[in-house]
């Protein structure tokens, strides 16, 4: 996970990389899906979904914050900020989830046609888990960082003045 922490602090440093702005956003989709579809690759699927999702923040962040960009994309870096927020909401409450939705799908023998069209129907969880992930990270994680921080506090040391020598 090292190119996402790579583009993480691009990102915070306000840096651009040549070879991140070049890397083809589709190039990185097609092996997705294909690692996604081809079970040899499930090593790798994870990798490169983070790879690709890294580099659509990055482009939208880049893009966002460029005078020229358009209604659209500042929609689309928006949304895709917003995501990065409740992602690690959406991660903790995601895999039961898609576990039922894959097991309901195996069960009557839904969309059994093309694994593409089952990944697809997974997609479309997306929405409701990122609203209940929402409401998560609002209800739950926002006041344990609030927690965590007055806690984190007590175990500050406490600045003492400095001393003449």
């Amino acid at each position: 996970m090292e190119h996402c922490a790579y583009i993480a602090d691009l990102l915070i440093s306000n840096r651009r990389s040549v070879f991140v702005d070049n890397l083809p956003i589709p190039l990185v989709a097609v092996l997705a899906i294909i690692s996604l579809l081809f079970k040899p690759l499930a090593a790798v699927d994870f990798t490169i979904v983070a790879l690709l999702t890294s580099l659509m923040i990055y482009r939208a962040v880049v893009s966002g914050s460029q005078s020229s960009s358009g209604p659209l994309l500042r929609q689309c870096s928006r949304l895709l900020v917003w995501l990065g927020i409740i992602s690690y909401s959406l991660y903790l409450i995601h895999q039961p989830f898609l576990e039922l939705v894959n097991h309901y799908i195996k069960k009557h023998h839904f969309l059994t046609a093309s694994p593409l069209s089952a990944v697809f129907a997974l997609m479309l969880l997306l929405a409701p888990l990122a609203l209940l992930a929402s409401l998560v990270y609002r209800w739950i994680e926002l006041p344990g960082i609030v927690i965590g921080r007055q806690v984190e506090s007590w175990f500050e040391p406490v600045a003492h003045a400095e001393r003449p020598i």
